[in-house]
């Protein structure tokens, strides 16, 4: 079985992935691509607009909707793992969430700090970072109050054979 997880691959190089991990594969071998699907991280993008607003850095804000409009559907994950020679295409769904006690622990997670943010906003300079992720912070704190913060990642576990 070729077992790839896509979990920190951007959405702009799934095709890639896919394609690569279904030709390592042998003939009639089975495949499975784990990856976050159209729908995940929802809770943060609101917020970052809302950041992105209140520092006046609207016009970042194309960013956060290409963020939102990369992320794969499922159907389309289907269509390319089928396009690169995939039968018997399944896939199953489920929603993981992620929670923190407030916005600090949040922005100074791993996951957040060292993968999310980077990505998020790199058309941001080191300044307007910083004070969008400072404001992300405080807006998760009021909005939740007393509180924790969740996320939520639609995981999509891709299955199949290659033809």
């Amino acid at each position: 079985m070729r077992l790839a997880d896509a979990s920190f691959v951007r959405p702009a190089e799934i095709e890639s992935f896919i394609e690569n991990t279904i030709r390592v594969a042998r003939t009639g071998g089975d495949v499975a691509i784990f990856l976050p699907s159209a729908g995940s991280f929802g809770e943060i993008f609101s917020l970052l607009w809302e950041a992105l607003f209140n520092e006046d850095l609207t016009d970042h804000g194309a960013a956060v909707e290409t963020l939102i409009a990369d992320l794969p559907t499922v159907s389309h994950v289907e269509e390319l793992a089928k396009r690169y020679d995939m039968v018997n295409v399944n896939t199953q769904m489920a929603t993981e969430l992620f929670e923190y006690e407030n916005g600090a622990e949040f922005i100074e997670s791993p996951l957040v700090a060292d993968f999310l943010m980077p990505v998020w906003l790199e058309t941001l300079d080191e300044n307007e970072k910083e004070r969008v992720v400072k404001q992300l912070a405080q807006l998760i704190d009021a909005e939740e109050a007393s509180l924790t913060f969740r996320f939520s990642v639609k995981a999509t576990l891709l299955t199949g054979e290659k033809g």
